[in-house]
């Protein structure tokens, strides 16, 4: 698809949220399930229910912009989300596989924070009020992930015992 305006950028960038949230949608029940933390599980468990929140919320701006939120795959979350994985399997113990899943998590928040910090400055200035809001709503739940992940990567290095370089 030819992108010729500041309209067709933001639909681009929107399909291509969408996209990477259908995918963190399907990887963040895995995720959860190779968490050795109750605590770091669960909390991916909300994030799921965040992420089909947020892709709600993408299918209304398609609507209201009236188009479909079906593109390209999103080869950068693609990428992530193999990278992130392989990383999980080759942890060892117990700590460092849960810390290794924050990880993970965290690289996938930031890359969708990236997406919708430019989408909503995107749909503020071309005076779409509602799209922006909405936008802007995923892009503060998703600061607020990157927060709770950062807590309980705290929470988990407290139990484990210190190590001498």
């Amino acid at each position: 698809m030819s992108i010729q305006s500041p309209l067709e950028l933001l639909i681009d960038q929107i399909r291509d949220l969408y996209s990477a949230e259908s995918q963190v949608v399907l990887t963040l029940p895995e995720l959860a399930t190779a968490s050795p933390d109750e605590d770091l599980r669960n909390l991916l468990l909300r994030f799921e229910q965040h992420a089909m929140n947020h892709k709600a919320r993408l299918k209304d701006a398609c609507e209201r912009l009236e188009t479909h939120p079906d593109g390209d795959i999103c080869k950068a979350m693609q990428g992530l989300i193999e990278g992130g994985n392989q990383h999980i399997d080759q942890a060892k113990g117990r700590e460092t596989k849960a810390l290794i899943l924050i990880a993970h998590v965290n690289r996938i928040l930031h890359y969708q924070i990236g997406g919708y910090s430019f989408a909503t400055a995107l749909a503020g200035q071309l005076g779409l009020d509602e799209i922006e809001h909405a936008l802007n709503a995923t892009l503060r739940e998703e600061n607020a992930g990157v927060c709770a992940l950062a807590d309980s990567a705290g929470e988990i290095l407290q139990s484990v015992p210190e190590e001498q370089p």
